[in-house]
């Protein structure tokens, strides 16, 4: 017979987490994979996100530092306002300086979420000709090169926005999601995908260790599973299984 006494090398307890590690292990090949529709479907969103970025990543890394320095130089410009606040030099730079870090979030936000549609499109347009023209009045008014050289990156931000919407346009054609621009593809079409994948990988796993125990239940045959070891084995198989499958709380918790 079976001895469960002491554990020994190549005994009860070896051969307990032995059985455990093969289910958990049959657990994990029940994962989606690569060629299941539902990761295809993720890998599909991923691609065209690159796509996306490929086109907007660069600009919005360059638009990233110039907010980083605008910040600093806003917060310069307050400070000298709040000792001199009838200063009309001080109140001008420090409204000027806040525009500044509106206006880049403002560009940052016109390639994030640039989608390709005509009323999108359209209204990038509008913002390109007005930038143009606030550039073309600079330099007949004398302004610095400095500022020309500014007004001008100003308006290939808007360039690259309107290429992103372009190719958000020709992937809406392509893959028929519409024309989605990379927040919507950050923020809801990658996750929605991966949690299709997840919770499909979740239920198998469930499922396989819902079997398991019921079978290990009503079996009879063999001589294994009719001894404590089989049914401890099952026990925390399952248990494990169901953990790595569990959903995790989001947030904090409370009402919502």
């Amino acid at each position: 017979g079976l001895n469960l006494g002491t554990a020994r090398e190549g005994g009860y307890e070896k051969m307990r987490a032995d059985q455990v590690k093969k289910r958990r292990e049959r657990a994990q090949n029940l994962e989606v994979g690569e060629d299941e529709g539902l990761k295809q479907e993720l890998n599909k969103v991923e691609q065209d996100l690159q796509t996306l970025r490929a086109v907007g990543s660069h600009e919005i890394a360059e638009i990233d530092k110039k907010i980083e320095g605008a910040i600093k130089a806003n917060k310069a410009a307050q400070s000298t306002l709040n000792a001199n606040p009838s200063d009309p030099t001080a109140q001008n730079k420090a409204i000027t300086a806040a525009n500044r870090v509106n206006d880049l979030r403002q560009q940052r936000g016109s390639i994030k979420n640039a989608s390709g549609t005509p009323q999108n499109k359209a209204d990038l347009q509008s913002d390109l000709t007005n930038r143009q023209s606030i550039t073309q009045t600079a330099r007949a008014t004398g302004a610095t090169p400095a500022e020309i050289a500014q007004f001008e990156r100003d308006e290939e931000s808007i360039r690259v926005a309107l290429g992103v919407a372009d190719a958000a346009h020709d992937l809406g054609i392509a893959n028929g999601r519409g024309d989605k621009s990379i927040n919507e593809y950050e923020d809801t079409l990658i996750p929605e995908a991966r949690h299709d994948v997840e919770a499909e990988s979740r239920t198998r796993k469930r499922a396989y260790a819902e079997r398991e125990e019921k079978w290990n239940r009503f079996w009879t045959g063999g001589k294994f599973n009719k001894t404590d070891i089989g049914r401890r084995t099952v026990r925390e198989a399952g248990h494990n299984i169901r953990m790595e499958a569990k959903i995790e709380e989001s947030g904090k918790g409370g009402g919502h």
